[in-house]
């Protein structure tokens, strides 16, 4: 079971990378976060750890500023039943 705040990062990598890996940087996610919740802070590196755990997200290669990851089938499929 994803917290709000998980479910919420991997409904915009879904939307952000359809079937394929893109770059995303921290500051995006960090933006949509705060647009959604008022927050700017969010431990996004332990959120993605755990998202990749449970197989929703694949993560091809991160440095401090940006991720290339996609989302994977179970994380669409998660979507598509709401």
């Amino acid at each position: 079971m994803l917290e709000d705040k998980e479910r919420l990062i991997l409904s915009y990598i879904v939307g952000e990378c359809g079937d394929n890996y893109k770059v995303i940087e921290k500051d995006d996610f960090e933006d949509f976060y705060k647009s959604k919740l008022g927050k700017k802070r969010v431990n996004l590196d332990a959120i993605l750890t755990h998202l990749k755990n449970t197989h929703y997200v694949d993560i091809k290669y991160f440095d401090d500023n940006k991720y290339c990851l996609c989302a994977t089938e179970q994380a669409k499929l998660l979507f598509e039943q709401d």
